[in-house]
């Protein structure tokens, strides 16, 4: 009876089983070429949060609302190792720069994070002191871990001690994934705050509104900060100052995706089922490609093109000065979560658990 209860203490926490014997590889934004064509698809046994897969030379990552973490061979679709970590796996994970350790965050009833090196197979640290539904970011020595209960915490990467905590006001919560930029974090509330710290110390170095909750990750290109609402808006903030350099909003309260950044431009979608091309200097609408499914996960670019997932289970390849639809496929479910390029591949997660990876056409 006493091996019993054990072995469904075991059970109920969660146990991890991903042991590579080597790192994850080395990441990469190299996007596949045009046209595409279908590598591999694999089930991956639990639905996805928002947040995109992690592509490597060697590897795709994916977290799922089951509470797993799913690591695919790059090459083959093969499952090379699930980890069980206890709760659902909605948000950003994180990747030590030498590709052995996992950072992933849970929400649910025992949320938090957990460093787990996938060389080996073993737990590193654990930290359970809150749920942890937008991901996190490690800048150098420091995991910014943003809670569902509105506290940033920076925790030591090797052993998940607390180097800093800050407190928002009560009712604020992160749904959005942080963004390193620099030796800093960009992090955005459901109050419309956007902060950025110094990973280090937690310490602000600006702070600016946008006037809407924001759950779609910020993105960045060279000086400036793109920051999308969930009412409507896209803001461009000075990376320096947080200063607003322009804010457009639809006429409708429209959830807008988180900004593609593109040589030619942003991309961004729009829970009406459009996608549009934005200026990034001016924030003047450039094009409009009018689809048949909302579009909330982000796009990607591929060199000049944009790729698109939609709710009505459609992959489209659109161009990017245009918006003029060039390629398009019929998914086996909605795209709700980012999509991503990297070592050559176009990788989308979509409902009900599926990972599909897309490579240049031969």
């Amino acid at each position: 009876m006493r091996a019993l209860f054990l072995l469904l203490g075991v059970w109920f926490a969660g146990c991890s089983t991903i042991n590579l014997g080597a790192a994850l590889g080395d990441a990469s934004a190299e996007p596949p070429g045009l046209p595409l064509d279908l590598l591999w698809e694999r089930d991956a046994d639990g639905a996805f949060g928002p947040s995109a897969a992690h592509v490597t030379d060697r590897f795709v990552v994916v977290g799922t609302r089951k509470g797993d973490v799913v690591v695919i061979d790059r090459d083959t679709g093969r499952i090379e190792g699930a980890g069980e970590f206890g709760d659902s796996v909605e948000g950003q994970l994180a990747v030590s720069p030498n590709g052995e350790v996992l950072y992933v965050p849970t929400v649910g009833g025992g949320g938090g994070v957990e460093a787990y090196d996938v060389r080996r197979g073993r737990r590193i640290w654990r930290w359970r002191e809150g749920q942890v539904q937008a991901g996190v970011v490690r800048v150098g020595a420091t995991l910014v871990v943003p809670l569902l209960d509105g506290r940033l915490a920076g925790l030591d990467v090797a052993t998940g001690d607390v180097r800093w905590e800050r407190a928002s006001p009560t009712g604020v919560q992160f749904h959005a994934a942080p963004l390193a930029v620099g030796t800093d974090v960009i992090v955005a509330d459901d109050a419309g705050t956007v902060v950025r710290l110094r990973a280090l110390d937690g310490a602000e170095q600006w702070r600016a509104e946008v006037g809407a909750p924001v759950y779609a990750p910020p993105t960045a290109d060279v000086g400036a900060v793109y920051i999308s609402t969930t009412r409507g808006d896209l803001a461009r903030l000075d990376a320096g100052t947080g200063d607003v350099a322009w804010q457009v909003q639809d006429e409708e309260p429209l959830r807008v995706s988180s900004a593609a950044v593109g040589a030619t431009g942003l991309a961004v979608g729009y829970s009406d089922g459009t996608v549009r091309g934005i200026d990034p200097t001016t924030g003047v609408e450039r094009w409009r490609m009018q689809g048949d499914g909302n579009v909330t996960a982000q796009p990607v670019w591929i060199g000049d093109r944009v790729a698109v997932g939609t709710l009505d289970r459609q992959l489209l390849i659109v161009d990017g000065q245009t918006g003029r639809e060039e390629w398009s496929t019929e998914l086996r479910g909605r795209v709700k979560s980012a999509l991503t390029v990297g070592s050559g591949l176009l990788v989308v997660l979509v409902e009900p658990r599926h990972v599909i990876a897309f490579h240049t056409a031969r």
